[in-house]
């Protein structure tokens, strides 16, 4: 007589997390025979630098992320250092998406920029910044400007691929701002955006679903009728933008929009109106070799 054997119950094991990537850019920009030219400069996956271009001397330099994005446990470092009498533009050529993980793991950004030096300048302008459904990510910039050394950086991010319906179905999201004008912090935000916090659900209710982008100008310039000046700005529908003076010196923009069409048009007025404040020649974010 045959017996059967009783059923047995098999868990199945979560995926493997797999090989993660630890790297990014490690650079430092100085001037040479009038042109801002790369001293150092060392990449890492997840980040690729392309070919660094030109506008007169200012140098224009694209970060991509071959990978697609950042996926658990990736860490990506960008290390930017620029000296004295150079200007240089960092930005990147495609959003950075934020893929989903489990619930333990996470992906991390960090950003150390240093500007020291008399006319020094630089500017981070990257695309942005996509969390997509359980995605996990938590992004640190330090900003220290010294010495006369100023800086614009942008912070764009999407709570999700909006025009998939996925809004809000990240898992976590934390940042941190820290911004520093010689020996005065002149800006320091924390924001978690963890699944039923305050903060999300504010987020949420602002404009549902709807960007955050962030805009912060570090200049020795007088600022002081600018937020006044943005206050009074004719903005595009469903899009609410703040503004405040640093009182170390500087500004710091807020906007929050789910006018996606009307949102890189208006990025693009507050990149020209800083510009235009921190009194520099603005140049394009197109590659230019002239």
């Amino acid at each position: 007589m045959l017996l059967s054997a009783p059923p047995v119950r098999v868990t199945p094991e979560p995926p493997s997390r797999g090989r993660t990537l630890q790297g990014g850019l490690w650079a430092e920009v100085a001037p040479h025979e009038g042109v801002a030219r790369l001293q150092r400069c060392r990449h890492a996956a997840p980040a690729h630098v392309s070919k660094p271009s030109w506008q007169g001397g200012h140098l224009l330099l694209q970060v991509n992320c071959p990978s697609t994005g950042l996926f658990g446990g990736d860490s990506l470092t960008l290390d930017v250092k620029v000296r004295e009498g150079a200007a240089m533009t960092l930005t990147s050529q495609a959003a950075m998406r934020i893929h989903p993980m489990h619930a333990h793991d996470q992906a991390e950004a960090i950003n150390r920029f240093d500007v020291c030096g008399a006319d020094s300048w630089l500017e981070y302008w990257p695309e942005a910044t996509v969390l997509q459904a359980e995605a996990n990510f938590q992004q640190h910039t330090q900003l220290d400007c010294r010495d006369g050394g100023e800086a614009l950086v942008l912070d764009v991010v999407w709570p999700g691929r909006l025009r998939r319906g996925e809004a809000f179905r990240f898992g976590r999201y934390h940042t941190q701002l820290d911004v520093q004008l010689d020996e005065s912090l002149a800006l320091r935000e924390r924001g978690r955006f963890d699944r039923g916090s305050r903060a999300r659900a504010a987020w949420q209710r602002a404009l549902t679903p709807a960007v955050q982008c962030t805009v912060v100008l570090v200049t020795r310039r007088d600022v002081s009728k600018c937020a006044e000046a943005l206050h009074a700005w004719d903005l595009p529908p469903e899009c609410l933008l703040g503004a405040t003076a640093l009182p170390a010196g500087g500004l710091a923009v807020r906007v929050l929009s789910r006018n996606l069409r009307e949102l890189p048009r208006l990025l693009q007025r507050l990149r020209s109106f800083a510009y235009e404040t921190a009194e520099r020649p603005e140049p394009s974010l197109r590659r230019l070799l002239a």
